[in-house]
């Protein structure tokens, strides 16, 4: 082939969800923030035949089979680094006889809510398809949907969104979504509780409370859909304490799916005795992260017990640039 060796790169950003996760799997809005938290691919075509894929999150993974795309390999489907391999059978043209290296760098803990597998899939898509032809940024989008759907079965989509388009977005599963202009970026400190959590049970969990509490599900998805609206008038107009109180409610929504954690509550309550204007779990909870509202003048103090007490502290800003190919 004519560009044998060509490298491509494409990252990504992390995300977090300030509004509405869980509730967004059942057609709701939701609130994503991208960060500055970023996932990067390099994409190279080499002579070996095969798929060869690094990570410094993973163990490598290598498969030379790359014509037994349309079964999808039952056998591999464990692997952590599946939905990477699923990517890039997506990306590369039918015709493709020979081998691409795939190494991935990430600036994003995986399974703490920040959306590490959906930044993968975006830009291990858009690398690779980099290689063949000009991107186009929805086709990606919808590609790392349908790849990502094999971590996380019932997705919204919301994560490929953010990584895709950056900024503050206004999401609902069937209708896409829509930039929020932002009069002024919060100040936003993520902290891990440290415990992993599996998006996917976390999903059926509630999934199961929806089921077994009919009605009470509808009333919270009601009020989840309050706190949306509210919470984009309150960014758009830069009202970061009426943000922040929102931040507090849609928590106690997620307390009450059972989609929280006592450690994650401790993160709440420390970030609370700091000063957070508002502090919330972030992502499918069990576990993983909380997203803080914080005064500048505040953070150092909540750092230095949250270390203390052996937590990760992660300051993040706001991302607007989305995916990017170089």
């Amino acid at each position: 082939m004519s560009k044998l060796g060509i490298t491509s790169f494409a990252s990504a950003p992390a995300k977090i969800i300030l509004f509405g996760e869980h509730f967004v799997v059942y057609n709701n809005p939701a609130i994503l923030v991208a960060i500055d938290k970023r996932i990067q691919v390099n994409a190279r075509l080499i002579p070996d035949y095969g798929i060869h894929i690094h990570s410094d999150l993973q163990e490598p993974f290598h498969y030379t089979s790359i014509k037994s795309r349309s079964n999808r390999l039952d056998e591999i489907r464990n692997k952590p680094l599946y939905p990477i391999y699923d990517a890039i059978l997506r990306s590369i043209p039918d015709s493709f006889e020979t081998g691409i290296d795939i190494r991935i760098k990430s600036e994003i803990p995986v399974g703490i809510g920040l959306g590490s597998s959906a930044a993968s899939c975006v830009s291990t898509i858009a690398a690779v398809e980099n290689l063949f032809k000009v991107p186009e940024r929805r086709a990606i989008c919808l590609k790392a949907m349908a790849s990502e759907t094999i971590v996380h079965k019932g997705s919204s989509g919301a994560d490929c969104f953010a990584s895709t388009y950056g900024g503050i977005i206004h999401y609902i599963k069937n209708q896409g979504f829509s930039r929020i202009n932002v009069h002024k970026i919060p100040h936003l400190v993520l902290l891990n509780s440290g415990l992993k959590h599996s998006t996917r049970s976390m999903v059926s969990r509630v999934e199961e409370f929806k089921m077994q509490n009919e009605s009470k599900f509808r009333e919270l998805c009601k009020r989840a859909s309050v706190i949306c609206q509210k919470g984009m008038a309150a960014i758009q107009s830069g009202n970061i304490e009426e943000v922040g109180s929102l931040m507090n409610e849609n928590h106690v929504l997620l307390q009450t799916l059972g989609a929280s954690h006592e450690k994650v509550d401790e993160l709440v309550d420390l970030c609370n005795r700091y000063g957070a204007l508002g502090c919330k779990l972030t992502g499918a909870g069990g576990g993983g992260s909380v997203v803080a509202l914080m005064m500048e003048k505040n953070f150092s103090k909540l750092e230095s017990e949250a270390i203390e007490l052996q937590y990760e502290v992660l300051p993040v800003t706001l991302d607007s640039r989305g995916l990017e190919i170089h």
